[in-house]
């Protein structure tokens, strides 16, 4: 039998609940399940995160191979350069072979640099680039491709055949290794880590079959610039048929001649293309066609083909200087050494586009990344903080600063063939910007002495003649001339007149314009002291001006009879007419067997005896001032006719 008790007791803990002990036990086990289950949720998105940036790598990688792979491995101009290395720089890809080898030296031990060995290839013209910089969900990546060459068996083998960085031997073929390498770090503390993809390019062109009844001639579309020596284009590359192309017969025929250049059909290893040659004149610009067909070992011709050539505007390197404060127009000064500067079409025409950096894609369009655009704002704004502008017209405005610069204003300018209006075929630009350097200083103010000859006036009225002081002393036109002392006053022989009133050593002895008023008839010497004042404040060292009034000699004509004699008094109408001047040496007859001639040098008067026959004779001479010998006219020619 049960006992009443006990079950009384058990009733009444069923109803007691949990003791402390219990409770903090079973937080305790809560707490540590908890902790264990955030650990794992961390350590899962943690895991999530890498994934999807080591997702991004494999993105940008397999993008990176599709973009080597997507252009001609082969010869893609006259030299034979390969699009995979066309615009890579040996400097470039030796720095970019040196940071990959301190990085990982596996990724450059099988295979030997490869670089563009025409030209001066820069970073815009990489058909692949060498380095970028890309994002993806806000992780920054640098993606590097490395390009190099290595070598192969060239017969078939039953085993596997490496591609080796050394060539065993003279029959090897090359191949191009692509390494992709890219890297990421989490943050900036964080160690970058690397993902790399690698592929193997043949070079090498595959047999072409003629499967059709007649070769057939594909439309080619090329670019040259203006200026540029003779290019060949292997038009053939594109064209179906079947030639032997180790002969000497190129299977190009009936080509015809562009309006401008000229071309011509290929020789020697070169048969499979044509040779353009841009227009004589450098100037030009614009787009010209030819017309060719293909002819094939079984005699059979194409119909004709088009090949469309631009030549490009070509801008070359310019370097000056400006005066500071000055407003000047720019495009004669840039221009000048330019060549494709003159569009051959009627309705396009040379513009010019301006960056702060040649790096910069200043003619991508469509989806353009937000970078190029903050780029292209950022060199806008740059451009304008140095003055520099374009008006509706093309005309390139440079505003330069006041004073002297440290430093020249550096910028570049692309030359672009582009329509006038409408929506014309697209603009086509020059292959490179070129570099404009501006020195902003003021040249130093030039003076030395100078001889001024003015010659005496024929009338009796006031004759004011400018010096010309900037031209005289080879000075900008803004830089003033200041008179310091001077020997003419406001007498009878003539005075100073500076910007247009009298001269007056206190308030008017400094202007642009510095001219002598004759205001008597005589022959003198005038002079005065002066300095060059640059608009900065620069000054000369002090010299002397001579105005020079010489005599005035004008040309005379006579008729004298055959067997005639005349007086001949020449200064009749030169200035002045008195005995203040003399002829200054006795004139010689031509020619010489005309007559003869008796000179009366005091009185300049010449005496002509003709002979018998029809016959014209000349003269000269020259008048000099008795009391000054340095005052000697110009020549003037007398003419007699002896009828």
């Amino acid at each position: 039998m049960a006992n009443p008790r006990a079950s009384v007791l058990l009733k009444h803990r069923d109803q007691s609940g949990f003791t402390l002990v219990e409770v903090v036990v079973a937080i305790a086990l809560i707490g540590i399940l908890s902790a264990a289950a955030v650990s794992f949720f961390v350590s899962g998105v943690a895991s999530m995160s890498e994934q999807q940036r080591k997702q991004g790598a494999v993105s940008l990688a397999n993008s990176a191979i599709d973009k080597a792979r997507s252009v001609a491995p082969g010869g893609v101009d006259a030299s034979g350069t390969s699009g995979l290395v066309k615009g890579r720089s040996q400097a470039a890809v030796n720095a970019s072979w040196t940071a990959a080898a301190a990085l990982n030296p596996d990724d450059v031990a099988d295979m030997n640099p490869a670089w563009d060995t025409v030209g001066t290839p820069s970073a815009t013209d990489q058909w692949v680039p060498i380095t970028q910089a890309q994002k993806i969900d806000s992780q920054p990546y640098t993606v590097t491709t490395l390009i190099g060459t290595c070598y192969r068996a060239k017969t078939p083998s039953q085993t596997s055949s490496s591609c080796t960085k050394a060539k065993s031997a003279s029959t090897d073929i090359t191949l191009y290794r692509v390494r992709v390498v890219v890297s990421w770090a989490e943050n900036a503390k964080a160690t970058p880590k690397t993902y790399r993809l690698a592929t193997l390019v043949d070079p090498s062109v595959d047999p072409i079959w003629n499967t059709v009844l007649k070769p057939f001639a594909y439309d080619d579309e090329v670019s040259i610039s203006a200026g540029a020596p003779a290019e060949f284009f292997a038009i053939v590359q594109n064209d179906q048929v079947e030639y032997d192309t180790s002969g000497s017969t190129s299977p190009v025929v009936d080509l015809t001649q562009p309006a401008y250049g000229t071309v011509t059909v290929g020789t020697g290893s070169r048969i499979n293309g044509v040779m353009f040659t841009p227009p004589a004149d450098k100037s030009l610009t614009g787009t010209v066609t030819f017309k060719y067909a293909v002819k094939g070992s079984n005699s059979e011709k194409s119909s004709a083909a088009t090949v469309t050539v631009h030549i490009l505007p070509a801008p070359v390197d310019d370097s000056f200087r400006i005066q500071p404060s000055t407003s000047t127009v720019l495009n004669d000064l840039i221009l000048a050494n330019d060549a494709g500067t003159k569009n051959i079409s009627t309705s396009r025409t040379v513009g010019i586009v301006l960056t702060s950096d040649p790096t910069i894609d200043m003619f991508g369009t469509g989806d353009v990344s937000a970078e190029t655009q903050a780029a292209r704002q950022s060199s806008q704004q740059t451009l304008a903080s140095l003055g520099l502008s374009l008006d509706g017209s093309g005309n390139l405005h440079f505003d330069a600063p006041a004073g002297d610069r440290t430093d020249p204003v550096i910028f570049y300018y692309y030359l672009v063939d582009q329509p006038k209006t409408g929506s014309e075929t697209p603009a086509l630009h020059s292959k490179q910007a070129a570099r404009v350097s501006i020195d902003v200083r003021e040249d130093e103010p030039k003076s030395a002495d100078y001889d001024v000859r003015i010659p005496v006036k024929l009338s009796n009225t006031e004759l004011k003649t400018s010096l010309d002081m900037q031209e005289l002393t080879d000075n900008p036109e803004n830089y003033k001339i200041k008179i310091t002392s001077t020997d003419i006053g406001n007498g009878a022989q003539g005075r100073l007149v500076v910007d247009g009133a009298n001269y007056n050593a206190t308030n008017n002895n400094t202007g642009l314009d510095i001219a002598y008023v004759q205001q008597g008839n005589s022959p003198h010497i005038a002079t005065f002291k002066y300095v060059v004042l640059s608009p900065g404040g620069k000054v000369s060292a002090e010299h002397t001006i001579r105005v020079l009034i010489v005599p005035n000699v004008q040309d005379d004509s006579y008729v004298v009879a055959k067997n005639g004699q005349k007086d001949l008094e020449v200064k009749l109408n030169d200035a002045p007419t008195d005995n203040t001047v003399k002829m200054a040496s006795a004139p010689t007859l031509q020619p010489s067997t005309c007559g003869t001639l008796t000179s009366d040098l005091n009185n300049a008067k010449v005496t002509f005896k003709a002979k018998n026959a029809a016959v014209t004779c000349t003269f000269k001479y020259k008048l000099v001032a008795t009391s000054f010998p340095d005052l000697i006219s110009d020549e003037a020619t007398v003419t007699i006719k002896v009828q």
